[in-house]
């Protein structure tokens, strides 16, 4: 599929800016009307939520509600550890997950893209409890008018020698300072791109089929402007270590850093609501730009290639009433591996050129009452064929349907059928359909 370049002057400058919605005041009325929390949890878990909030930014929040991961739990907080103004406390989600494929995957216990039958094809059942989180939240005195705190977060899906001995796999380790209108960063976290994901019940929440951004170390910075009637417009950049992980696994190639740091940046508009009847709508618009390293190592030998990586997302969001809304995300870029775009591939070692792709998501919930909730959706990523060589992966795309059920405010489970499609340049199409099932219990 061939498509007209997007001029990378537009991603520079937007690079400079990046948005995250925030209520000026961390109330409980404030934190159940957000849409996002209100898509993935029970007001049960958003009232114990709220309590939490004071001292959580309100980005991480958000992102941690899609990402499946919550605040400790009431009597973690009696567990605190306390040393002067400092205090730490523990928290974690038991998480088990199985399903079943009609035709093999990658990974297997969870879905980026499907094999072709040309090297795999056999249907596969698999049951894992990777996904597993316990994490630190730290926070400390106000220093110079601002909070400070942070947070340190793993799970075992890392590099592990066989499936029940796994390693740990570091989520997010970073600390911050916050007052009402500013937040600094600093440490591994979210990419400012491409904030939403779909909630799905997979672990890789759509990446490599049509959801790109990922986790980095970065120093970042956010800006809240309080709009009148409770809008409000927030400005938020990031510099960002550049990875190169398409080549993690060949030793005749090697990604290596650049000499500058990548620019994320992203800016967007929030109307809050004035009553529960009345919608409340987000957009946003992102971007990054920066550079690649790579070392060829096969002939012709090459040293020092260097890649420009950009892209250009937008973001929507709406509540339509308190039980139905939707969200999405398009995006279009150049050298994406890094950030799960490209169906994982970023630069094609046998051209020897950056992967172009284009692609994005939606999804529409609905709440049956305030304990079961579905979510249905889609997602795409199609690189252009021109820019892969033989054997490259060249569209992915998956539909969904799920059913959740909170049971409490801190176990819920859940049911997901999804169809998958991957295509291949000079393979056969790989198709699957998986049905999985998780359980997860918040402490």
């Amino acid at each position: 599929m061939q498509h007209r370049p997007v001029n990378v002057a537009v991603a520079s400058v937007l690079c400079l800016l990046t948005v995250v919605v925030r209520p000026p005041e961390a109330g409980a009325q404030d934190f159940q009307e957000r849409p996002r929390l209100q898509a993935t949890q029970s007001p049960a878990a958003a009232e114990w939520a709220d309590v939490m909030l004071q001292r959580l930014p309100p980005v991480d929040a958000w992102q941690d509600a899609h990402d499946g991961e919550w605040p400790a739990a009431p009597p973690f907080e009696e567990l605190a550890w306390r040393k002067g103004e400092y205090r730490i406390v523990p928290y974690g989600i038991g998480w088990l997950n199985m399903a079943f494929d009609t035709s093999r995957t990658a990974t297997g216990p969870f879905v980026l893209y499907v094999e072709s039958p040309d090297n795999q094809g056999e249907p596969s059942f698999s049951i894992n409890a990777r996904a597993t989180r316990l994490g630190l939240d730290f926070t400390g005195p106000v220093i110079l008018g601002a909070q400070s705190g942070g947070k340190v977060r793993i799970d075992f899906h890392g590099q592990g020698v066989t499936e029940n001995r796994t390693a740990m796999l570091l989520r997010h380790a970073y600390g911050e300072f916050k007052t009402d209108d500013w937040r600094f960063v600093g440490g591994q976290t979210w990419d400012v791109i491409s904030p939403l994901n779909p909630n799905v019940l997979n672990y890789t929440v759509g990446w490599a089929a049509g959801n790109p951004g990922y986790r980095r170390a970065q120093a970042r910075v956010e800006r809240y402007l309080h709009l009148a009637g409770g809008r409000q417009l927030t400005l938020q950049s990031s510099l960002n270590r550049s990875i190169v992980t398409d080549f993690v696994d060949n030793p005749l190639l090697g990604g290596e850093d650049a000499g500058w740091p990548t620019v994320e940046g992203r800016i967007a508009y929030s109307s809050e609501r004035s009553c529960d009847t009345e919608p409340r709508f987000e957009i946003g618009a992102s971007s990054h730009i920066g550079e690649e390293g790579v070392d060829f190592r096969t002939p012709p030998l090459q040293d020092d290639a260097r890649f420009l990586s950009w892209s250009f997302n937008v973001d929507v969001r709406a509540s339509l009433t308190d039980r139905i809304g939707f969200q999405g995300e398009f995006f279009v870029g150049d050298v994406l591996g890094t950030y799960l775009a490209g169906i994982n591939q970023g630069i094609d070692p046998v051209k020897r050129e950056g992967i172009r792709s284009i692609g994005g998501w939606g999804e529409v919930w609905l709440y049956w009452h305030d304990q079961l909730h579905s979510h249905v959706g889609f997602g795409i990523d199609d690189p252009y064929n021109s820019d892969l060589s033989s054997g490259r992966r060249s569209l992915n795309q998956f539909f969904f349907a799920n059913l959740i059920w909170d049971v409490t405010s801190m176990f819920d489970v859940g049911l997901e059928v999804s169809r998958w499609e991957t295509k291949y340049v000079g393979l056969s199409d790989g198709e699957a359909v998986r049905i999985e099932t998780v359980m997860r219990y918040s402490f």
